[in-house]
């Protein structure tokens, strides 16, 4: 009996999720219950169990591919002789350094797969690209001898056998300038990557002023100390969430977007609060903060907080 493994969903705003990491390969025996693979979504990674034991009979994603929610990304079998159903698979994109790929159907399996690089389109079958990886074979500078130019199987093979063949830059090694002595080079995780993406983003599409005031925080500290002493623990931070939310409470025009020519103001007052990772920066957010205290507002920040370094945050979280 065939058993889907789906993409789930795991927020109501989430579309679509980046397949991490796979943890177990084809041919692996799998129990209920057991992690298959992790889900990357904007800046948190969930692990992804089997609704069922038995063999993982097909993985049909790459580590890397983007997957709309609900759609299968693999197969659950009795046995490795059990045929697969056909699935009408939707468009996913699939994430990597220095490429951009387009795919309409299952990589595992597909005919070809389009790549879009600085260097132009190019056209390579799986087991070429695969190869291509596993060799250092720069995909650029590959001539294809397959259909329609597409390149091939043996057109790596026969590039790699050539006395002439210098690998390309691996990971972990410099794709651009050479390498000073007593340097690495670190390659992105995808967390970076979408901070990275973000920041770029934030800068580029909204307009940016800075304001900058002295402010005595005198009677804050006085408040704080308050609070300490009946063993009540509060930060500086949560001061500013607290007054930021009923600052944006009082003022409502600053709680919009402008979207589309549109000016949208929320109803909700909702603070994002930046949650420092070993890999990068998420940022959780408490929800209708105008309506809690300060203890409250202390509480739930530690909470995030805490959720965020167990990696439990969910997009839920950070929506």
């Amino acid at each position: 009996m065939i058993t889907k493994v789906i993409m789930p969903k795991l927020g109501e705003t989430m579309e679509d999720g980046t397949i991490g990491k796979w943890l177990k390969k084809e041919g692996d025996k799998v129990a209920k219950g057991e992690v298959v693979f992790e889900v990357a979504t904007d800046k948190a990674t969930f692990e992804v169990e089997a609704p069922k034991g038995g063999v993982l009979r097909k993985a049909l994603y790459p580590e890397g591919a983007k997957v709309i929610v609900i759609e299968p990304v693999a197969y659950i079998a009795d046995t490795m002789d059990e045929p697969l159903p056909v699935e009408n698979k939707k468009s996913v994109s699939i994430e990597k350094e220095e490429e951009s790929i387009q795919v309409s159907t299952p990589v595992f399996g597909a005919s070809a797969v389009k790549l879009d690089t600085a260097g132009g389109r190019i056209f390579a079958s799986p087991i070429a690209r695969r190869l291509a990886a596993e060799k250092g074979v720069d995909l650029s500078q590959v001539k294809g001898t397959g259909p329609g130019g597409r390149i091939v199987e043996k057109d790596i093979l026969s590039i790699t056998g050539s006395k002439d063949f210098t690998p390309a830059a691996k990971s972990g090694q410099s794709a651009g300038a050479p390498l000073p002595p007593g340097c690495k080079a670190i390659p992105l995780s995808n967390m970076r990557k979408i901070i990275a993406d973000r920041l770029q983003k934030s800068v580029q599409e909204a307009p940016h002023f800075y304001v900058q005031m002295d402010v005595d925080m005198t009677e804050a500290m006085k408040l704080r100390d308050a609070y300490k002493a009946k063993s009540e623990k509060i930060s500086v931070n949560d001061l500013i969430i607290f007054a930021v939310a009923k600052s944006l409470r009082k003022y409502e025009l600053f709680n919009s977007h402008f979207v589309s020519n549109e000016i949208r103001q929320f109803e909700d007052v909702n603070v994002g609060v930046a949650v420092a990772l070993p890999g990068g920066l998420v940022v959780p957010v408490l929800k209708k903060a105008d309506t809690k205290s300060i203890l409250e507002i202390a509480k739930a920040t530690k909470e995030l907080a805490e959720k965020a370094k167990d990696g439990k945050i969910t997009p839920a979280d950070m929506a």
